[in-house]
């Protein structure tokens, strides 16, 4: 995730930002403090909201799935305030 973030990082990351600093989310999904170094928080969360929208689209590389996901929500513009995160 540490280079997903460094060249796909944008605006998309913004939404979910708050959600992985809470302490209910972290209580909730646990990790290491070294994978949290790593961005591990930020690669569930991403792998989560790919999952649920574009699964259908899956077909072999996780890799690629996560980035083509990333950089498909991050050319687009939207309200990262409408997300209640």
């Amino acid at each position: 995730m540490e280079q997903r973030f460094g060249s796909r990082s944008g605006p998309f990351f913004g939404i979910y930002q708050g959600t992985i600093r809470q302490a209910e989310f972290r209580q909730l999904c646990p990790v290491s403090k070294t994978r949290s170094i790593r961005r591990e928080y930020e690669e569930l969360v991403t792998a989560v909201l790919c999952i649920c929208q574009q699964l259908w689209n899956f077909e072999k590389s996780v890799d690629e799935f996560l980035n083509q996901y990333l950089d498909s929500q991050n050319s687009h513009p939207f309200d990262a305030g409408a997300s209640g995160g």
